[in-house]
């Protein structure tokens, strides 16, 4: 009665998915009542990105078109999320004070934990969504309104363009955005991707592309910085056969390089890309947008990472020219060896901090 009660239903697909192994029932759901859909953040994986009612990833630093379609619905269908810190910012810059919420999730402690919930169901997401198409069907209940799928293709072709804009940008050194977007023209649909924290890793959670359940592995609200490598050594162990690619900054990486020796050891082949603005990108983002740039210990020196992986025995490439990262990705991955490649990236490009939003 709600979804066929609301004008702007909208979606909101979170990690219950995933456990739940309901991701095809998600999006048969979705398209049996013509329903946009965004992800909740970190859980890009969630959905095929190409699902034309797939409109992007919420969150800290999503897209802001999904976060423009969640500030326009007036009923959130919440499947498998906990509306954590990083998705919401337990605040109202996303969902709208009054937004009527159904929130389906298997632990009864997040259940209108954050938001008031009309109306809660504590269930797998699996077996919610097989008893929701079954009574969809059987009460032939009616489609979104055209005006709202319209409004939500919009938004989905405005992030598309914005994205694909991207990979004009030329400039030297390389901005992190056309790194994700040669990224997004090579990466096969069946690599797992380990995203670190930290400013430059940041920007891949609007940029990644994903098409497979279960390839996405980042540390969500916890912020561990080092966390990619590390986790991508173990999802290759997981699924050995599956391309593994850990997405670093210099400062994030050198946090448990060391791992390499490991990685060389065992025959972990994982490809490693850190992007290096030589600086502690987060905390410079602070000092850059509220404190005139005035920087105070953001800035590091490093050594070449493509040297130092060499020096352990696995493969190092030095890429400085956009146009040469996807190459030189194929080639990594097919080296036979764990493989770091620096590319140098713009010391001056950050993402807009963590609480941007709430200091004006």
């Amino acid at each position: 009665q709600m979804l066929q009660q609301a004008e702007r239903p909208l979606l909101v697909v979170g990690g219950g998915v995933n456990w739940a192994h309901a991701n095809d029932l998600m999006t048969r759901f979705s398209d049996r009542l013509s329903l946009p859909m965004i992800t909740a953040y970190g859980r890009n994986d969630a959905l095929p990105n190409s699902h034309p009612l797939y409109i992007g990833p919420l969150g800290r630093a999503g897209a802001p078109e999904a976060a423009e379609a969640c500030k326009r619905a007036d009923l959130l269908f919440v499947i498998g999320s906990r509306l954590g810190n990083f998705t919401t910012y337990y605040d109202h810059r996303y969902i709208q004070p009054g937004t009527r919420m159904i929130q389906i999730d298997i632990d009864s402690r997040d259940i209108g934990r954050i938001y008031p919930v009309e109306l809660g169901m504590l269930a797998d997401a699996a077996e919610a969504l097989n008893a929701l198409l079954v009574h969809a069907d059987q009460a032939s209940l009616s489609p979104a309104s055209e005006t709202w799928q319209a409004e939500a293709r919009g938004l989905r072709d405005a992030r598309q363009s914005r994205l694909e804009e991207e990979g004009n940008l030329s400039t030297l050194p390389v901005k992190p955005q056309r790194v994700y977007n040669e990224l997004r023209r090579v990466l096969a649909a069946d690599t797992i991707v380990t995203l670190d924290a930290g400013a430059a890793p940041a920007y891949g959670y609007d940029r990644l592309h994903f098409s497979t359940p279960r390839t996405f592995i980042t540390p969500l609200d916890l912020g561990t910085l080092g966390l990619s490598f590390p986790a991508a050594l173990g999802a290759k162990l997981g699924r050995p056969g599956a391309p593994v690619l850990a997405i670093h900054g210099d400062g994030g990486f050198l946090m448990n390089a060391q791992e390499i020796e490991t990685a060389v050891r065992h025959g972990i082949n994982v490809v490693t890309l850190v992007m290096n603005n030589n600086c502690w990108g987060s905390e410079k983002a602070y000092q850059k947008h509220f404190y005139q740039e005035r920087y105070v210990g953001a800035d590091i020196g490093n050594p070449r990472y493509d040297q130092y992986a060499e020096l352990f025995g696995a493969k190092g490439y030095y890429v400085e020219h956009p146009d040469q990262i996807g190459d030189v990705l194929t080639e990594a991955f097919q080296c036979g060896k764990p493989a770091v490649i620096e590319v140098p990236i713009d010391p001056d490009e950050f993402p807009v901090p963590a609480t941007g939003g709430r200091r004006g």
